[in-house]
């Protein structure tokens, strides 16, 4: 689906690039394959190719702008998530449900779906994982980040 290139904080260190598919068959294919296994052997000595457990998805919402950071475990993404879609549920319930009590049930469960996405990658998960919850998240023995 692309390729992602990721350069060192300050222009030191290694960079990385990320290859991301659409499926765990095309990796699996890609991994497997003798295109990959030829360019493996031609960058010998000036690459290392390694991969990376299979994203969740929700590891947009716990990147660290500029760094190069793993997502944190999964067990506090779901309590940071949770934390920001609880409320949300809460805040839309009360000021929306009013207002869509007549709707046919189809419409009205299409609401919260349509809405909360977007509330929770531009507002909600920014704010908890970048602010509030951010130290808890990326906390590691010897890990420091340069912000």
């Amino acid at each position: 689906m692309g390729v992602t290139t990721l350069s060192p904080p300050n222009g030191k260190g290694p960079y990385h690039s990320v290859l991301r598919f659409d499926t765990e068959e095309h990796l699996l294919s890609w991994l497997h394959s003798t295109e990959r296994n030829k360019w493996v052997s031609e960058l010998e000595g000036i690459a290392v190719a390694h991969t990376s457990p299979k994203a969740t998805g929700m590891e947009s919402w716990f990147e660290v702008p500029g760094s190069s950071v793993k997502p944190p475990p999964k067990w506090k993404m779901v309590v940071v998530t949770f934390i920001a879609v609880y409320p949300l549920s809460l805040l839309l319930g009360e000021v929306v449900s009013p207002h869509t009590a007549d709707w046919n049930i189809l419409l009205r469960s299409l609401v919260f779906p349509l809405i909360a996405p977007a509330v929770l990658t531009y507002f909600f998960m920014p704010f908890f994982t970048q602010r509030v919850f951010r130290r808890w998240l990326y906390k590691s023995p010897g890990r420091t980040l340069d912000y």
